[in-house]
């Protein structure tokens, strides 16, 4: 029998012409992409899907076969569920979306106004999460415990301390390296900052596990500028705001921390580093979640 988390995947391989651009559009594993077609592939007996080269990959004649197959399948289970939860006077499960202090859901609100237009139906309950020590470590051992979504980083997010969940992520867009500080701070008059600006100063980041960029930016500081007072935290949270509106710490951020407190500016930073900003979500999602990712994946990808 059909694996449909696999058919998912053979049917997103067809559509996009790349294992690797799944992967990274999904926020999956190329492993994780390879081995769901290997074990469809095996299903039929070992038989290839797909024909690889340098420039992607395209259906052999099996594959062609299968795919139309694989929506017709997808959409037939889908249809499904539909009409046993309206015979049955079900009402169908909404998407619960965790926010915290910097969360960007706000930024995104014309997008969520035209899933609401595309779906009328599906639901979102707002979720506010404050983030301390116990909060953030609850948060991702228990995921669904507390939320379905939750807006993060997602450019090599390290869920590996999180065992026997799988995460995965459709992409929002790119965030650029911000600087927040206290409104009072020398700096928070600037239009822009760079490294050079921050010599001599405490200052803090996320530690490499919440993406790989940040820990690029503590290696990059650590090795050029060994004059900024760098301390690498696992989480900010409410102290950690109300800390740099104190004006005790600076923090470098890819979130407007504006929003986290009313006395924290957040000035751009003239350097080369940005991270993917996305939705996180257990893998695989609830039928609510899916439709969600899909109605994105369709309005920011076309596809």
């Amino acid at each position: 029998m059909y694996n449909l988390v696999n058919l998912q995947t053979f049917v997103r391989v067809a559509e996009v012409g790349s294992f690797n651009k799944v992967a990274e559009q999904d926020f999956l594993s190329p492993n994780t992409v390879m081995r769901q077609i290997t074990a469809l592939e095996e299903e039929f007996g070992n038989v290839k899907l797909f024909e690889r080269n340098n420039k992607g990959s395209k259906l052999t004649e099996a594959g062609e076969l299968l795919y139309e197959d694989a929506k017709a399948i997808l959409l037939a289970c889908e249809e499904s569920k539909k009409r046993i939860i309206k015979a049955l006077g079900v009402e169908e499960k909404g998407v619960r979306f965790a926010v915290t202090y910097e969360s960007e859901f706000e930024d995104y609100s014309d997008l969520w106004k035209r899933i609401h237009e595309l779906d009328p139906e599906l639901k979102l309950e707002i979720v506010p999460v404050i983030y301390d020590f116990k909060m953030n470590k609850a948060l991702w051992t228990d995921f669904a415990e507390h939320t379905d979504v939750l807006i993060t980083y997602l450019s090599g997010h390290d869920f590996s301390e999180y065992k026997g969940l799988n995460y995965a992520g459709i992409s929002l867009g790119k965030a650029k390296l911000k600087c927040a500080m206290s409104s009072n701070h020398r700096l928070a008059a600037k239009k822009t900052i760079v490294f050079e600006d921050l010599k001599g100063e405490e200052v803090s980041i996320l530690k490499s596990t919440w993406s790989n960029v940040h820990g690029a930016v503590a290696d990059h500081i650590r090795e050029k500028y060994p004059d900024i007072k760098l301390s690498i935290l696992p989480y900010f949270g409410a102290e950690g705001y109300n800390n740099c509106a104190n004006g005790e710490n600076i923090i470098l951020t890819f979130s407007d921390l504006t929003k986290a407190h009313p006395f924290i500016t957040t000035v751009p930073m003239d350097e080369d580093f940005e991270t993917s900003l996305g939705l996180t979500y257990l893998n695989p999602p609830s039928p609510a979640v899916e439709r969600l990712v899909n109605l994105i994946r369709e309005e920011l990808y076309g596809k």
